[in-house]
């Protein structure tokens, strides 16, 4: 989070990731996560939030055999990154219905009922696999 000479802020999400098309399909769980993070740091005071980033830190490891050697260090290698800055839009009415649903969720007996094809259940159920 970074303070604006203005006093307002703006909150940075720092991934260490190539910056791919396949991002839109992770890009509305980044906003949510964002949103969240300004919704959170208003209630503590620090507002306005003015403005969300995701910030996509790519390695860059395709290096020419002649330039090899400057990335060799005594401790072993530097990986050079470069930066893509990616606005996010500012949806902080968003979260208090998913913070009811999230209590919703909580307040069960026991968890819900699966969703036919849910991929999110399937990745669950490949966790549980590798420490069965």
């Amino acid at each position: 989070m970074i303070q604006l000479a203005d006093g307002a802020y703006t909150i940075l999400d720092y991934k260490t990731a190539k910056y791919t098309g396949t991002q839109d399909t992770l890009l509305p769980l980044y906003e949510i996560q964002l949103n969240a993070y300004a919704y959170i740091a208003e209630r503590l005071n620090f507002k306005p939030v003015k403005n969300l980033f995701l910030v996509y830190y790519e390695p860059i490891t395709e290096i020419s055999r002649e330039k090899i050697d400057s990335v060799i260090t005594d401790n072993g290698f530097e990986l050079a990154f470069s930066g893509k800055v990616v606005p996010v839009p500012i949806k902080k009415d968003d979260i208090e219905p998913l913070l009811g649903k999230v209590r919703q969720i909580y307040e069960l007996s026991k968890p819900p009922e699966r969703r036919t094809g849910c991929k999110d259940c399937q990745a669950i159920d490949e966790i549980i696999k590798c420490f069965s």
